[in-house]
């Protein structure tokens, strides 16, 4: 009998020892910004804040021109890296201010939207009938008019307030257009998409006190023409080439050619390598 009991209180401490070893330390994980890597933006964030996902359904051409001016909207021609090298994080950063604050979608929404606006209000007047439509025909995310004022049947949007992210709206200043935005938001952004380490030491938006970043949007223009050339899908890795041209004047032009290794895993994307060449040498 004394034996069966021994034998059974073995069972049990073994078993409470495997239960042990196989629970992570969550804290751990999670201890410092030194220890992320762009590992981390595959793991489930326990932030309090909003993630900001670009939710894309699959690739196309389209949405491939949208991540490479994106790219280019912030970052100079001399920005190529390969796979294996870390991205400085004061450049990484950078994408915050286009991709980041922007969503990644082809569809000209404005266009159709144009002739709601109202300039002395400076604001939209939007059928929700109209908004639904476009919805379910999946040209626009629900998400971005989640929270809007809806008055007779339209909803109300403030030109400078509905272009922004859905997860940034809060953050956005209009009278000054910057947005002041959480560090564990841009942090995670900018990991999930870069091969980088976080040192706040280089950006100078970085607030230590309040643990917020506040910057400027991308609010310029972007005047090259993209042409997507080759696009190869193994898996999870997309490489597709594209050229950059733009017309300065008529017999003389400016043109890239650049070719993009991303990682495409479940809506979201991951920049891997970025091959530049100055068509003009």
């Amino acid at each position: 009998m004394k034996r069966l009991l021994l034998l059974l209180l073995l069972v049990l401490c073994l078993s409470g020892c495997m239960k042990f070893v196989q629970t992570p330390h969550k804290h751990n994980e999670q201890e410092t910004s030194d220890n992320l890597s762009s590992s981390s933006s595959e793991q489930k964030s326990d932030s309090l804040y909003a993630e900001i996902n670009d939710n894309i359904h699959e690739l196309n051409n389209a949405l491939l021109k949208e991540i490479v001016q994106s790219y280019f909207l912030v970052f100079d021609f001399d920005m190529s890296f390969n796979e294996d090298d870390f991205v400085d994080y004061e450049r990484a950063y950078q994408y915050m201010r286009s991709a980041g604050t922007y969503p990644i979608e082809p569809f000209e929404y404005w266009k159709i939207f144009e002739k709601y606006y109202d300039s002395k209000s400076d604001q939209y007047t939007i059928p929700v009938e109209l908004v639904d439509k476009l919805i379910l025909e999946e040209k626009i995310k629900s998400s971005q008019f989640a929270g809007l004022t809806v008055v007779d049947d339209t909803y109300i949007v403030e030109s400078s307030f509905w272009t922004v992210r859905p997860e940034l709206h809060g953050y956005f200043n209009k009278d000054t257009w910057t947005l002041t935005v959480p560090s564990e938001i841009v942090d995670e952004y900018i990991l999930s998409k870069f091969n980088t380490k976080i040192d706040y030491s280089q950006v100078k938006e970085y607030d230590e006190n309040s643990h917020t970043y506040t910057y400027e949007p991308f609010m310029g223009s972007f005047h090259y023409d993209i042409s997507v050339d080759e696009v190869i899908v193994d898996d999870e890795i997309v490489k597709f080439k594209c050229i950059l041209t733009n017309e300065i004047e008529e017999n003389e032009s400016l043109s890239y050619e650049t070719t993009f290794v991303i990682k495409f895993v479940h809506g979201e994307y991951k920049f891997l390598s970025v091959d530049i060449k100055d068509n003009n040498i």
